[in-house]
């Protein structure tokens, strides 16, 4: 199987129902962060520097930014040792990059909404106050890598997460789950920072042409070579369906040719001027800029 960043002209349908008929295109976008071709990597989490009563009060308690990033730090190494992910967790000395991330912030803050009671009886007993914890993690990440002469990539990062505590619940627990639940997430951001990665595109059919209403439903029934033979007979005898040669370009598009694509898109444009063949434009022009940023991060 070829890696993920190798398939981006592989062009993956599905239909999609709603106001408008799509299809949609699975693509694969460039990483954020460009460390290729780099594929063994050493990571280092710290915390950011302390003040000494801030320091003096988290080694006392125990947590604070010490607890946020060893969880950081345990979250990362799975995603980056993960079987899907392309990167080797190695020392220093044997990397080609370094990543650097320092824990920027980490707090828990509980609030307490106290319900309204309804009616005006005595007896009643008063609804239990909701209690919710707000989390939120912040971190920054830095990549140094050799072969792009010690440049230093960075981004910041930062997660917010509620959790629910029911009366008698165990609050302890509920802080370290919502903790490693930041951590993860935090984690998963980051590797998705530097590892390219898929998105559906919702590429509009025209069905604005009744005539073309049964290759309509081709399309959107993923019969493809059936489809694109009714077009190109519908646009042989109607040399004017600005539809039928839009709704081609669709097809050229799906099937990774976005040379075909952007002639059909321009012809649809000169026989009838529409936002909807614009935006086809538009997007090929899109497309290939991510393939050509994509090229550069093979590995």
């Amino acid at each position: 199987m070829k890696p993920l960043f190798a398939c981006a002209a592989a062009a993956v349908l599905s239909a999609f129902t709603g106001c408008a008929t799509a299809i949609g295109i699975v693509r694969t976008r460039p990483a954020p962060v460009n460390l290729s071709p780099a594929r063994d990597v050493s990571l280092e989490v710290r915390a950011r520097e302390m003040g000494m009563r801030e320091a003096l009060a988290t080694a006392l308690g125990g947590g604070g930014l010490v607890a946020a990033t060893r969880a950081l730090e345990l979250s990362l190494h799975e995603e980056l040792s993960g079987p899907r992910s392309r990167f080797r967790v190695l020392p220093p000395e044997s990397a080609q990059c370094r990543l650097g991330v320092t824990v920027l912030d980490w707090n828990h803050e509980l609030r307490v909404e106290q319900p309204q009671q309804s009616g005006s009886g005595t007896n009643k007993t008063p609804p239990a106050p909701k209690r919710t914890l707000h989390g939120h993690m912040e971190a920054v990440l830095a990549a140094t890598c050799a072969h792009r002469g010690q440049e230093v990539l960075t981004r910041n990062f930062a997660v917010h997460r509620t959790a629910d505590l029911a009366v008698g619940a165990y609050e302890l627990g509920v802080h370290e789950q919502l903790l490693r639940d930041e951590a993860r997430e935090l984690a998963n951001n980051m590797a998705a920072s530097i590892t390219p990665n898929e998105y559906s595109d919702h590429v509009r059919i025209d069905d604005g042409e009744q005539a073309l209403a049964p290759v309509v439903k081709l399309m959107k029934d993923g019969q493809l070579p059936a489809a694109r033979a009714a077009l190109e007979a519908h646009l042989q005898a109607k040399p004017g369906s600005a539809a039928a040669a839009y709704n081609l370009g669709v097809l050229d598009e799906a099937d990774g040719n976005l040379a075909a694509a952007r002639g059909r898109y321009a012809q649809a444009q000169g026989l009838a001027p529409s936002s909807l063949y614009a935006d086809g434009l538009e997007r090929v022009a899109r497309v290939e800029r991510e393939r050509a940023a994509l090229a550069g991060q093979q590995p």
